[in-house]
C-alpha cells in the first residue's frame, strides 16, 4: 500500500513539474508583451500571424505524415526509404508552394503588400526547414 501512495506522488510531482514549466512560459510571454508592443506595430504583429498561421497550415501536410512511422519501423533500411520518401515530399511540395507563390506574385501582385516577395520566399524556406526542427518529425527518430 505504501509503494502505491509512492508512485501517485511521483506521478503528482511530475503533473506539477510539466503543468509549472507551461505555466511560467505563458508568465513569461505575458511579461514580455508590453515591452513588445512598443517596438513593434500592430500591422507587424499581423504579419506574423499571418506567416505563422501560414506556416502551421502548410506544415502539416509537408511530409504527408509519413515521418511518423519512422518510430514503428524497426529495420534500418526501411527507415531510411522512409527518410528518403518524406525528403521527396519536402522538396516536392516545397517547389509546389514556391511555384503557387510565384504565380500569386507575378499575376496578383498589385492586390499584396510590397512584402509579399520576402514572405513568400520567407515561408518556403521556413517550410524546408521546419522538417529539420519537428522534434516528432524525423529528427528524433533518424539522427
Amino acid at each position: 500500500m505504501k509503494s502505491f501512495f509512492k508512485n501517485e506522488n511521483s506521478f503528482v510531482l511530475n503533473i506539477i513539474k510539466v503543468s509549472s514549466g507551461n505555466g511560467l512560459s505563458k508568465l513569461l510571454a505575458f511579461a514580455v508583451m508590453p515591452v513588445l508592443t512598443k517596438i513593434y506595430s500592430p500591422k507587424e504583429f499581423g504579419d506574423l500571424s499571418v506567416f505563422i498561421s501560414t506556416l502551421s497550415i502548410l506544415g502539416s501536410f509537408i511530409t504527408l505524415r509519413y515521418s511518423s512511422a519512422t518510430p514503428i519501423e524497426r529495420d534500418p533500411k526501411k527507415i531510411l526509404n522512409l527518410l528518403a520518401i518524406c525528403l521527396f515530399f519536402v522538396f516536392g511540395i516545397t517547389l509546389l508552394i514556391s511555384i503557387v507563390f510565384l504565380i500569386l506574385n507575378i499575376f496578383y501582385s498589385e492586390r499584396f503588400d510590397n512584402n509579399f516577395e520576402f514572405f513568400s520566399i520567407f515561408i518556403c524556406l521556413s517550410l524546408f526547414f521546419l522538417i529539420f526542427v519537428q522534434p516528432h518529425d524525423l529528427t528524433v527518430w533518424v539522427f
